[in-house]
């Protein structure tokens, strides 16, 4: 199994890592946040649709926290629903 995630919209980000073990540095926002962010699944002979994540990550001054453990989380549902589907 192979996946691929490309971040679509807000500010710019890195992922980090492949399969489960994916993680990110929510980046400093002087305001409330989303990123969204592309996953799609391959076999090598058929790929998954592209399903979208969104992450929504609060300023410091809203008290919030960056999230990654939200990504990490909804990740780990998306691939287990994804290897289901394939």
């Amino acid at each position: 199994m192979s996946y691929q995630w490309t971040q679509t919209s807000g500010p710019s980000d890195s992922v980090a890592g492949t399969g489960q073990a994916v993680t990110f540095n929510a980046p400093e926002v002087s305001s409330d946040q989303n990123l969204t962010f592309a996953f799609v699944g391959s076999n090598g002979s058929k790929a998954s649709a592209t399903e979208s994540v969104s992450v929504n990550v609060e300023s410091k001054s809203s008290g919030g926290s960056t999230n990654t453990a939200f990504l990490i989380l909804t990740s780990l549902g998306l691939l287990l629903r994804r290897r289901k589907k394939l």
